[in-house]
């Protein structure tokens, strides 16, 4: 198989947001009167969809609570958290080869549009990408599937030599529907047992394992 696109996963896969996230996700529930969660392990948090992910910490509540700390999650985490992010090792460089090689590079992620511009930008990378798609948020309910299907909407990507690179079963989920094979990150925040899916092609644990990848294939 010769690639032709690499479709990249944001959160957990390019970059650590956690502390941005957490501490956005504490100021929202402190502003609306719910418990401290600082005791709490969240890391599951990373990854689905904003509005199921809220639900499910605040213990599904009525939708209007969870639109109401999702406001007061993304005024914070929309001027100050998207910034409170880092870059893992070695995504400069994966994304220097990927150029080199003659590839296109997409980000399809459950992040807003535009927090997903902004921190590509602050990292100085949003040219290294083809195409950024995000989340729709006039569409609280969108999935990592609509993302997808957005990204193909608008970009000829060639499936049978597309690759979904994530850290979630969610990005296995939305690749698989498009019959896009997927490779799994072990950096990120979801666990072994989410790859354990006829569409993951295989797990790594360092971007230099998907350069190895796109090496033998050239």
């Amino acid at each position: 198989m010769s690639y032709e696109s690499v479709i990249f996963d944001l959160d957990g896969t390019l970059s650590d947001p956690s502390e941005g996230i957490f501490r956005s996700l504490y100021h929202a529930f402190d502003a609306i009167g719910r418990p401290d969660l600082k005791q709490t392990n969240l890391d599951w948090f990373i990854g689905p969809p904003i509005f199921a992910a809220l639900s499910r910490v605040l213990g599904d509540p009525d939708p209007s609570e969870v639109e109401v700390a999702l406001n007061h999650f993304r005024t914070r985490y929309g001027t100050v958290g998207k910034f409170e992010n880092r870059l893992y090792e070695g995504i400069p460089e994966l994304l220097g080869v990927i150029r080199e090689h003659g590839l296109r590079a997409f980000v399809a992620t459950s992040k807003p549009h535009a927090f997903a511009h902004d921190i590509l930008e602050h990292f100085g990378l949003a040219d290294r990408f083809d195409d950024i798609q995000g989340h729709d948020i006039s569409a609280p309910h969108e999935t990592k599937t609509d993302v997808m299907a957005r990204l193909l909407g608008r970009n000829p990507i060639d499936r049978t030599k597309a690759l979904m690179i994530g850290d979630r079963h969610h990005d296995a989920d939305a690749s698989h529907d498009f019959g896009i094979p997927c490779i799994g990150v072990l950096w990120g925040f979801g666990k072994p047992a989410e790859f354990d899916h006829p569409n993951v092609l295989a797990t790594i644990a360092r971007p230099a394992d998907l350069i190895e990848i796109l090496d033998r294939q050239s």
